[in-house]
C-alpha cells in the first residue's frame, strides 16, 4: 500500500505552481488554456455520467439511497446552490473584457445551460449508483483501483489549475480597484499587485487545507452569507432606492428583502446545527 501524501505538502506544490501563474497580468494568455480545461471537464463528467450508469446497470441501486437524507442536509444543499449567485460579480469583469458583447447573452445561457444538465446528471447516477457511499469530490467515490480512475483525477486537478486564473480574475480585479489602483505607476504598486495576487491564491490553499472534508460546510456558510445579499437583499434595496414608486413596488422590495435576510439567517444556523450533531456522532 502507498503512503497518502500530507495535505499541508499538496498545499505547498500548488502554492508554488499557482503563485506564479496568478501574478501574469495579461489573462487572454489563458484563453486557450481554458478552452482546454473546458474540453477536458466536459469529457471527464460525461466519462463519470457514464461509469455510474454503468455501475448501476451491473449492481444496482447504491445502499440507503433516500429522497431526502434530512431536512438540514437539504439546507446544506440550498446553501452551496446560493453560492452559485457568485456569477453575478464573475460576469461583469468577463463581460468587459469580452471582444464580442453582443454574442455574450448566448454564449453565457449556452454555458449555464451545460453545466446545469452536467450537475443534475453526475448528482442523480452517481447518487443513485453509490448512495450513502458517496464522497465529495466525486472521483474519492469511484473505484480507487481502476488505472483510468487515477487518470481521471490527474486530469481533473490538471484542468482546476488551468482555470484557477479566470476564476480569480474578477476577485483580483475587484480588489485592486481599492487598493493598487490608487497608487501611481512604478515599482512599488507592481510589487503590491503581486503581493496580493500572491495572498490571494496562499488564502485560498490555506483555507482548503484547513478546513478539508468540511469544506463542503464552509461553502454552504459562505454562499448564504455573501451570495443571498448579492440574489435578494441588495437588489431590493436598491430597486427601492431607485426604482420603486409605488407603495405596491416598494412593498414587494420589503418583503423580498426579509425574505433574504431570514433566508440567510435560518439556512446558516440550521448548518451549524448539522455540523454539530454530525461531528458528535463521529
Amino acid at each position: 500500500m502507498g503512503h497518502e501524501v500530507p495535505e499541508w505538502a499538496i498545499g505547498i506544490v500548488l502554492g508554488i505552481i499557482l503563485v506564479p501563474l496568478v501574478n501574469v497580468r495579461d489573462i487572454s494568455i489563458f484563453a486557450s488554456c481554458h478552452i482546454i480545461a473546458d474540453v477536458i471537464v466536459i469529457g471527464a463528467s460525461f466519462f463519470i455520467i457514464i461509469y455510474s450508469i454503468t455501475n448501476l446497470a451491473n449492481d444496482g441501486i447504491g445502499p440507503q439511497v433516500v429522497m431526502f437524507k434530512s431536512f438540514l442536509s437539504v439546507m446544506r444543499v440550498i446553501g452551496i446552490g446560493i453560492g452559485s449567485y457568485e456569477l453575478n460579480a464573475v460576469l461583469i469583469p468577463i463581460y468587459r473584457q469580452a471582444k464580442s458583447k453582443r454574442n455574450f447573452i448566448t454564449i453565457q445561457n449556452s454555458a449555464l445551460g451545460t453545466v446545469i444538465v452536467l450537475y443534475i446528471a453526475i448528482g442523480l447516477f452517481c447518487y443513485l449508483a453509490y448512495g450513502n457511499d458517496s464522497k465529495g469530490p466525486i472521483t474519492i467515490t469511484l473505484n480507487q483501483s481502476r488505472w483510468y480512475i487515477k487518470v481521471l483525477e490527474i486530469v481533473y486537478m490538471v484542468a482546476l489549475i488551468l482555470t484557477v486564473m479566470l476564476q480569480l480574475f474578477p476577485a483580483i480585479e475587484i480588489i485592486l480597484r481599492y487598493t493598487s489602483n490608487k497608487m501611481k505607476q512604478g515599482v512599488g504598486r507592481t510589487a503590491v499587485e503581486s503581493l496580493i495576487r500572491s495572498l490571494i491564491i496562499i488564502i485560498c490553499i490555506v483555507l482548503a487545507v484547513v478546513f478539508g472534508e468540511n469544506f463542503d460546510t464552509v461553502l454552504s456558510i459562505v454562499g448564504n452569507i455573501f451570495c443571498v445579499p448579492l440574489s435578494c437583499i441588495l437588489p431590493a434595496i436598491l430597486h427601492y432606492r431607485l426604482v420603486a414608486t409605488t407603495t405596491l413596488d416598494k412593498a414587494r422590495d420589503i418583503i423580498l428583502l426579509c425574505f433574504g435576510a431570514f433566508c440567510m439567517v435560518f439556512i446558516i444556523v440550521l448548518i451549524c446545527i448539522d455540523s454539530v450533531s454530525y461531528t458528535h456522532l463521529t
